[in-house]
């Protein structure tokens, strides 16, 4: 019996591939959520990304911060601010990226305040997320 040939090879190896890929759900989806989306639940496949985006000013010295993260359902991946102004002070916008880590059910809460104040948030951006494996 003669080995494979190199193309045969290549051909078993992306089979290979995409029977991996399709068994863990592939790369997963990506949800983008703003702040108009509070009180909302939402559900998330293992593997999947959420990116939450909430405008503010945060030169003003107002400033979006989590609450609670939705740990260990969700795993924050990265925060980053993006200037939508070249005016200090002026809007922004804050990202959240988050991945789903586990199963269950999970709150996600952002509050926009002032750090050094202990006045109630001006707003507040919440989220039931339900996780699962695909």
């Amino acid at each position: 019996m003669n080995a494979p040939g190199p193309v045969a090879r290549l051909a078993l190896v992306g089979a290979m591939l995409a029977l991996v890929l399709v068994a863990c759900g592939g790369a997963g989806q990506t949800t983008t959520l703003t702040a108009a989306a509070s009180g909302r639940t939402v559900e998330l496949r293992i593997g999947d990304e959420l990116v939450l985006q909430l405008d503010g000013s945060p030169g003003t010295g107002f400033d979006w911060e989590l609450a609670t993260t939705g740990a260990p359902v969700l795993s924050l991946r990265e925060r980053s601010v993006g200037s939508t102004s070249t005016l200090p002070g002026g809007p922004a916008t804050v990202t959240y990226r988050f991945r789903a880590a586990a199963d269950g059910q999970a709150k996600l809460v952002a509050v926009y305040r002032r750090s050094w104040e202990s006045l109630p948030p001006e707003r507040t951006a919440e989220l039931t997320i339900v996780a699962r494996r695909p």
